[in-house]
């Protein structure tokens, strides 16, 4: 198991909406109704192995991506307090 399924695990697991939970590498797919699929992912911003962001999406089965968003850890999380005057 990796890092990112783990974390992934901590996230969406045990949640009474999504379905039919799936994990594979650094991404989820769970099941909203017969129709609608989620999928998560860890997504970089431009670093290579730099994961910033959560990509989620929202997928018809029929009509491909109906919606998705990017959240980056650093909007949801805020930035760390440093002692550096010049930070």
């Amino acid at each position: 198991m990796t890092t990112f399924e783990k974390e992934l695990r901590k996230l969406f697991d045990h949640d009474a909406i999504f379905s039919d939970t799936r994990f594979v590498g650094r991404t989820c797919y769970g099941k909203i109704s017969d129709s609608l699929r989620i999928r998560a992912e860890f997504v970089t911003l431009g670093h290579a192995n730099h994961y910033e962001a959560l990509k989620v999406s929202l997928i018809n089965r029929n009509e491909g991506v109906v919606d998705s968003t990017l959240l980056r850890f650093q909007e949801i999380l805020g930035t760390k307090p440093v002692n550096n005057p010049n930070f």
